[in-house]
């Protein structure tokens, strides 16, 4: 039996490298504090952390935010205290009581209380660096940190932080701390105190603010930490359950007794947009904001916004949402005086008055009189060698009220050193004013166009007509020549097209560039009918000969990245010599410029700055992001490549279990696809790995599919799964997106006709359809193809209809890799989807010899087993086991033992590249190792024996692909291969790899 699915459901630029110099000071500092050194080389196992848990009960009375802690009510909750020290799990100690930390939790309907006492013989000397204003840089000052999960599945989790002035700063993490979201913030309060021997904070935490992950998911068991920072001398840092560092969610403890309904938190809200009009005393300001319910209830309350600045005013509207609905809301009524970034608070309230949803966005809010936008050509205002433009259009938008300028006249004209000035006068009726020009003998090169609103101004009798000019701006056009090697823009329809020809983008993206048996093993690295590769270095993708992308992000310097200014010209005369290092070459067809810029906290300003400076200079390379915030950075490139992470995980019962809504594919591609203005291309970037904690699982193949046919039902045009090295090394995952690939491929040429779309609809709300009428050219006649995803883990029994197949009177549809076909009558046809199902339908009968999905998943079933059949004790799962010396939980990763040597599975990108180490949950007994390897020459193999490493074979000069040692039995809980000579590769990048590991008795 299979197992089941269920759904859990601007920090200062010194502030990230403070909290990342923090954490590594944590080791130094030890000394300072009188704890006892390390010896590296008989350093003993660390000792598990205890796991402390808090209790939180239910508030009394009422709480005055004060700091003082002087309510009846904190009294009734349990004092939790015992803070160690330091920021590790072995070596810890405890903190003398004059200089302890305690708290006390309470909760109401709407909130969360935390009471924190920090005592301090000298709290005169607080060391406050941090400036008194939200989101500051203070993690060099005595602070306390809470840390809280409510899901509790480990992966994502919010941190705020108050210093001993009041000052607070708060975190989105995400990937189990991997990513910190500096840029996130939301409505809460703090106040602090200063007695004579202590320092007191009292927070509140509505529980509206924790909207990232709908309550449904919440745990009864919050995972949890509290943390100090002493700045003091000596200072140190401790915390209420120890762990590696403040980050560290692993070893976070849990929360217990929140008793709340989780169905009264369940809104989300995301990408607010302004626009201003000038009125009397400042700007009106028109809002908007996206809210979604991702509840089991309906929702009816009301929304507001409050622009948190002097004099500023909000406005108020009716909500209501159904289940699952997700929609774009206008709030109406703002006005602010001055023009500028301002933090604005949205709160979402039930028909009680109760909280509902807590949200800020820190945002430019900004006035444009008048805007022009080209729709034909529709990239970069551009005419390439490849196109036939006959006239130029597109359209002015007027942020001036429509009533100062409704009647008069707008004035458009193209004009250079090159060109006569050619002109079109439109009378202004609405805030959208069309245009048209001829684009005959237009000649290569630079030209202007000019916008102006001309009012008429009175005048007398026998004077000509004269206009004022209300308002102008003026935006860059070209004529370019043929591209010196590649010319690769995007069509109105969403598609690359790679000299003229469209392409739909199969491909990868990852941490290849380190990894030299891609080189070594191209046809068994890549899937089935890939034509794309990112991270790649440049030898690999000469070898695998596949279009890919020249990455820019490490040019980049992320201090200046997060503010928004334009880029300087130091980043120009650095990104100068790249660009023309590729001009001609012909498999790079764009710039990666930004990979998740809001994980990062990267402004939209800068990073659109540099895909103007980019285009300026190459303009025949596109430009890209991968973000999860594809609407807020869609402006900023030329494809934008949502990263849905849904991260797959099992349950403590076997089941398997998403870490993210099951609707964040469908969110995140059908967002991007409504907010595009037909200048750009949306791809998608499915998940094939997790950061899914201690139970962290790859997709399976269902889940992969079921990825990207989501994606396609919603209107990507690209894949480029994340693999970040994941998919090399996990066998099942390769043998699914082989067949994934295939489909991909399949459907493409339809995917990429002009006007392929036709009508189709589907009855169940939880099902995305799409669907393409494909004739190529010189054909008889056209067929279907229709992709269809169920949103839920529940099955669902659908009708599809297509008008244009009743028309044409098909009669029956194929399922793609099922041996079936339902009969179709007056274009509707039904079938019912599983839970996670999608299915490819088509009229096509003559079908390329696609294996059945039946067959597919043996195939992967096989491939598990077959490791295990062959001996290897890493394989067996008799005993558990994990890759590196120290910490980490026994997962017996297949990785190293897939019985695939063409998969890299151990590769040290990140960790410690010097030695290979395996430790065992319980000694094991074996007399042959062998391992494959690409790069490795020569190596020792050691085993720990009597608390040290002892060498007891070693290998030298060895080029063939597998490395072997027989010789007698040994016994030992670890063992550690230690390259020590390298083979001559293709170049510095790369690195010692082990793609197969086996132990033999």
């Amino acid at each position: 039996m299979r197992p089941t699915r269920r759904s859990t459901f601007d920090v200062a630029p010194i502030a990230r490298i403070a909290m990342l110099a923090r954490a590594l000071m944590a080791v130094a500092l030890g000394a300072a504090i009188g704890l006892p050194p390390v010896n590296g080389a008989a350093r003993k196992e660390a000792t598990a952390p205890p796991m402390k848990a808090a209790t939180a009960v239910r508030l009394e009375g009422s709480l005055t935010l004060d700091g003082k802690l002087d309510e009846p009510a904190w009294e009734k909750a349990p004092l939790h205290t015992g803070f160690e020290m330091p920021l590790n799990t072995a070596n810890r100690q405890p903190i003398p009581e004059e200089l302890q930390t305690s708290f006390r939790v309470l909760y109401d309907e709407g909130a969360v209380y935390f009471g924190v006492r920090c005592n301090e013989l000298r709290p005169e000397e607080l060391v406050v660096r941090a400036a008194r204003k939200h989101d500051a840089a203070m993690w060099s000052d005595d602070d306390i940190e809470i840390f809280l999960d409510p899901v509790g599945d480990r992966t994502e989790f919010y941190q705020f932080a108050i210093n001993s002035e009041g000052t607070q700063v708060d975190i989105y993490c995400q990937e189990s701390g991997n990513i910190h979201r500096a840029e996130w913030s939301s409505l809460w309060q703090a106040a602090v105190h200063r007695g004579s021997d202590f320092w007191s904070v009292e927070v509140a935490l509505p529980f509206a603010l924790f909207h990232n992950r709908p309550a449904k998911m919440w745990s009864d068991a919050w995972v949890f930490s509290l943390s100090r920072t002493r700045s003091v001398a000596p200072r140190y840092y401790s915390q209420f359950s120890p762990a590696q560092g403040y980050h560290d969610v692993r070893n976070f403890g849990t929360l217990e007794g929140i008793q709340v309904d989780k169905e009264a938190y369940n809104l989300y809200a995301e990408s607010p947009q302004f626009r201003l009009e000038p009125a009397e005393g400042g700007y009106a300001v028109l809002a908007s904001l996206m809210v979604e319910n991702r509840g089991d209830r309906g929702f009816e309350g009301s929304l507001a916004m409050e622009i948190l600045a002097e004099g500023a005013q909000g406005g108020r509207v009716p909500l209501k949402l159904k289940p699952g609905q997700k929609t774009r809301v206008e709030v109406p009524g703002g006005r602010v005086a001055e023009q500028g970034k301002w933090p604005v608070a949205f709160r979402a309230e039930g028909a009680s008055g109760a909280g509902a949803l807590a949200a800020r966005f820190d945002t430019w809010l900004t006035y444009t009189p008048v805007r022009i936008k080209v729709t034909r050509p529709n990239y970069r205002n551009a005419i390439y060698a490849t196109q036939q433009v006959d006239a130029i259009q597109g359209y002015l938008d007027l942020g001036i009220p429509l009533a100062n300028v409704k009647g008069s006249t707008a004035r458009v004209t193209l004009s250079s050193s090159l060109l006569p000035p050619r002109a079109c006068e439109v009378k202004i009726e609405s805030a959208r004013v069309p245009f048209e020009l001829s684009a005959a003998d237009i000649p290569e090169g630079r030209h202007l166009l000019r916008a102006e609103i001309l009012r008429p101004v009175s005048r007398g009798k026998g004077e000509e007509e004269r206009f004022e000019v209300v308002a102008a701006t003026e935006l860059p056009f070209c004529k370019l020549p043929p591209a010196p090697a590649v010319e690769a823009r995007i069509d109105d329809q969403g598609n690359l097209l790679i000299d003229g020809s469209p392409v739909f983008i199969r491909g990868w993206y990852g941490s290849t560039r380190y990894v030299v048996s891609a080189a070594s093993f191209p046809q068994a690295q890549l899937p089935h009918s890939t034509n794309y590769l990112m991270g790649a270095s440049e030898y690999e993708q000469m070898n695998m000969g596949v279009y890919s992308l020249r990455g820019i992000t490490r040019e980049i310097d992320e201090a200046k990245a997060k503010l928004d200014q334009p880029i300087d010209d130091e980043l120009k005369a650095r990104l100068r010599p790249i660009i023309a290092s590729v001009r001609h070459r012909r498999n790079i067809i764009g710039y990666y410029i930004s990979d998740e810029p809001e994980c990062r906290g990267l402004s939209p300003v800068f990073l659109k700055s540099l895909y103007e400076f980019l285009a300026e200079e190459d303009p025949y390379r596109f430009c890209k992001i991968v973000s999860r915030a594809p609407v807020e950075y869609l402006d900023a490139c030329d494809v934008i490549c949502p990263h849905p992470y849904m991260n797959p995980q099992i349950a403590e019962d076997g089941g398997r279990v998403f870490g993210a809504p099951l609707r964040a594919i469908h969110n995140k591609i059908t967002d991007a696809c409504a907010a595009n203005d037909g200048s750009k291309a949306v791809w998608c970037m499915p998940q094939t790995f997790s950061y899914g904690g201690l139970r962290g699982q790859h997709p399976d193949f269902k889940e992969s599919r079921w990825f990207a046919l989501t994606a396609l039902a919603c209107g990507a045009k690209g894949l480029v799964p994340f693999i970040f090295n994941g998919y090399w090394n996990h066998l099942p995952n390769r043998i699914a997106m082989d067949y994934i690939f295939e489909e991909v491929a399949f459907l493409a040429p339809a995917w990429l006709a002009r006007d392929s779309a036709t009508e189709v609809t589907a009855d169940s709300p939880s099902v995305d359809v799409i669907a393409k009428h494909y004739k190529p050219e010189g054909a008889v006649r056209g067929h279907f193809f229709i992709v269809a995803a169920n949103q839920s883990l529940d099955p669902s029994q659908v009708s599809f209809s297509v008008p244009l197949m009743g028309k044409q009177k098909c009669s029956r549809v194929l399922v793609l890799r099922e041996n079936r076909v339902i009969p179709v009558r007056d274009g509707k046809f039904t079938d019912e989807l599983e839970g996670l199902g999608a299915r490819i339908y088509t009229t096509l009968e003559v079908l390329p010899d696609f294996r059945f999905l039946d067959e597919i998943e043996d195939e992967i079933a096989t491939a598990i087993e077959r490791p295990a059949l062959a001996g290897n004790i890493l394989a067996e799962g008799a005993v558990k086991w994990t890759i590196g010396e120290f910490g980490g939980a026994f997962s017996c990763d297949s990785d190293l033992a897939d019985a695939v040597s063409s998969a890299a599975g151990w590769i040290p990108v990140y960790s410690d590249r010097s030695q290979c180490v395996i430790r065992f949950e319980k000694p094991v007994v074996f007399s042959r190792v062998e391992f494959c390897s690409p790069t490795i020459a020569g190596a020792d193999l050691d085993i720990w024996q009597d608390n040290t490493w002892k060498t007891i074979h070693q290998w030298k000069d060895e080029y063939g692909r597998r490395l072997e040692y027989k010789g007698k039995r040994v016994k030992t809980d670890r063992i550690r291969i230690r390259p020590t000579a390298a083979r001559q590769g293709f170049g510095s990048s790369a690195l010692y790899e082990i793609t197969e590991l086996g132990l033999y008795r």
